[in-house]
């Protein structure tokens, strides 16, 4: 009995002790060091994390984690205490919890990946002590809507503030210089930044995919815009580029659907591959005379754009620069240019030996080549769909790849026996070409070298010894020789003739529906949207896209059975990828699809 009095007095006393004590289940403290002589708390219970100490802050890394790593879902606010100067790199990496943070006067750095993926943090002041932000130090920080950045900071790191998708609002201060590579990157809720004129260079996809970014002022401090830096920028409407830059980057502002207007300084010297490719509202552009060189495929698919001028200074301009310009009636060039000249609206070099691009939204229906040029350029023609007749004049011996593709409108065309070779797809999509007047014999003209893809060509009726609808020689039909009918000899009819003539059957002939206009092609994510002009008479489309512009990679058709039809989504396709679209109606005519042309082909790169 009394060893169960004892007992049960042992008891009450230990309840009555423990009674007064704050336990909290699974709560923990974790503590120890994180530089040489700074030191760290974490209380999960309270989810504050406590650095102190002086000096600089260990850096982590991708294998090697900081010592709260295990326990990041636990950290909700960052104390850094005054004294620190470093925060270390992937020092809070993926602590998606974290909510606030507090930098003091004392830090003067920010690591690489300091802050990657934090989630949940809203806003951040760094202070006018820190100099440099480090690359992706706030990277895919979601829920970021605002930044102070103090006036010390001299470069942000690349990608530092990429894939922020609240970013609304961002402060640079004028003691910054760089803007890194991919800085702010796929930022799309950044609506307008402006830059300080202490900023010397914006680094490549600097405002990548910033798509409601609607302006944005460059300073005159700025001498070059990097590559892809404002590519995908949709809601941009109009931007000036000052007297200090010198170079505009490759796909610098590709893709900008808002751009109607451009305005380049006097000391641009080059303008970059695709600078303005798919600027499809873009009217007009001064090219000042600073210019020297132009590249590949910088102005292609601007399908609004209506004239442009060289001006004196351009000494080169790359393949394909104004590709696909629809809207494009005239190039004209500066009469004192050393490279290049123009006449009637049509670009050459300067001797005119080489035509190089034919604009065109030009509505003429024939043309005829000067007789200096020997060579027609790569795509020089190609979707020229108001050209129903061509004359090649006797100085040509080569015409180029491309050279006429998709010309859908041309019916004729006069080749004289000075061409030796023409290229690859020169004639591809020629569907209405029918006849061919060649100035030679058939063995001349077999002696051509005539590149693939040219069936459009091969198939029409070739009118040897000919030079022109006035004087059509022999021809084939597509296929083997038939001269020129010889006179036949008199011949006697027969006095009597058959009571009844056998009666020929009537021609059958089905024509094809007309031509549909790609009106345009919207991005979206993994996907597209075309849309089209509605036609009548037709009894539905055929929407078809591939990964390269001669439709012969992952190509695929897709048909919609409505005549009343006028666009199409394509989906689960590949992100970020180019895709070359084109539309075509059909009807229906005895059980069978009879189709039309092929449209214009429209370029789009996916999300």
């Amino acid at each position: 009995m009394k060893r169960f009095l004892s007992m049960f007095m042992s008891i009450v006393m230990l309840l009555s002790i423990t009674a007064g004590m704050n336990i909290t289940a699974n709560a923990e403290v974790f503590s120890g060091y994180c530089g040489d002589n700074l030191t760290y708390n974490l209380d999960t219970d309270s989810g504050v994390l406590t650095i102190s100490g002086t000096g600089e802050m260990y850096d982590y890394s991708s294998s090697t984690y900081a010592p709260w790593y295990s326990n990041r879902s636990s950290v909700k606010t960052v104390e850094i205490k005054s004294g620190i100067t470093s925060i270390g790199d992937y020092a809070f990496f993926n602590c998606d919890s974290l909510t606030s943070i507090t930098i003091p006067n004392s830090v003067t750095s920010i690591g690489d990946w300091a802050f990657y993926g934090c989630n949940s943090l809203t806003s951040v002041t760094i202070g006018n002590s820190v100099t440099s932000i480090g690359d992706r130090a706030f990277s895919y920080c979601n829920s970021l809507t605002s930044v102070t950045i103090g006036n010390s900071v001299t470069s942000i790191g690349d990608r530092a503030f990429s894939y922020c998708g609240s970013l609304t609002s961002i402060t640079i201060p004028n003691s910054v210089t760089s803007i890194g590579d991919s800085a702010f990157e796929y930022c799309h809720r950044l609506t307008s930044i402006i830059i300080p004129n202490s900023v010397t260079s914006i680094g490549d996809y600097a405002f990548w995919y910033c798509d409601s970014l609607t302006s944005i002022t460059i300073p005159n401090s700025v001498t070059s815009i990097g590559d892809y830096a404002f590519e995908y920028c949709y809601s941009l409407a109009s931007i000036t580029i000052p007297n200090s830059v010198t170079s505009i980057g490759d796909w610098a502002f590709s893709h900008c659907d808002s751009l109607t207007s451009i305005t380049i300084s006097n000391s641009v010297t080059s303008i970059g591959d695709y600078a303005f490719w798919y600027c499809y509202s873009l009217t007009s552009i001064t090219i000042p005379n600073s210019v020297t060189s132009i590249g590949g495929s910088a102005f292609s698919q601007c399908y609004s754009l209506t004239s442009i001028t060289i001006p004196n200074s351009v000494i080169s301009i790359g393949d394909y620069a104004f590709y696909n310009c629809d809207s494009l009636t005239r190039i004209d060039v500066d009469d004192s240019n050393q490279n290049y000249s123009s006449q009637d609206g049509v670009l050459f070099n300067k001797d005119k030996t080489v035509l190089i691009q034919y604009p065109i939204g030009n509505t003429r229906t024939s043309y005829t080549i000067p007789n200096s040029v020997t060579y027609i350029g790569v795509e020089a023609f190609e979707n020229c769909d108001s050209l129903t007749s061509i004359t090649i004049p006797n100085s040509v011996t080569y015409i180029g790849v491309e050279a006429f593709e998709n010309c859908d409108s041309l019916t004729s065309i006069i080749i004289p026996n000075s061409v030796t070779s023409i290229g690859d797809y020169a004639f591809y999509g020629c569907n209405s070409l029918s006849d061919v007047y060649y100035s030679d014999s058939e063995a001349e003209w077999k002696a051509i070298s005539i590149g693939s893809y040219n069936e459009c060509l091969t198939n029409a009726t070739i009118h040897y010894n000919s030079t022109g609808p006035e004087n059509p020689g022999g021809s084939t039909g597509g296929g083997g020789f038939v001269p020129a009918t010889p006179e036949e000899p008199a011949t006697t009819e027969p006095t009597t003739q058959p009571s009844t003539k056998p009666s020929a059957p009537a021609p059958t002939t089905t024509k094809k529906p007309s031509t549909v206009k790609v009106e345009k092609v919207t991005k979206g994510t993994k996907s597209f949207k075309v849309t089209w002009k509605k036609k009548t008479g037709v009894s539905g489309y055929q929407v078809q896209y591939a990964t390269d512009k001669k439709f012969k990679k992952n190509k695929k058709t897709v048909t919609i059975a409505k005549k009343n039809a006028t666009s199409k989504t394509i989906k689960k396709l590949k992100s970020n990828k180019t895709y070359y679209v084109r539309v075509r109606t059909y009807n229906i005519v005895n059980g069978k699809k009879v189709y039309s042309s092929w449209s214009k082909v429209k370029a789009v790169k996916t999300k």
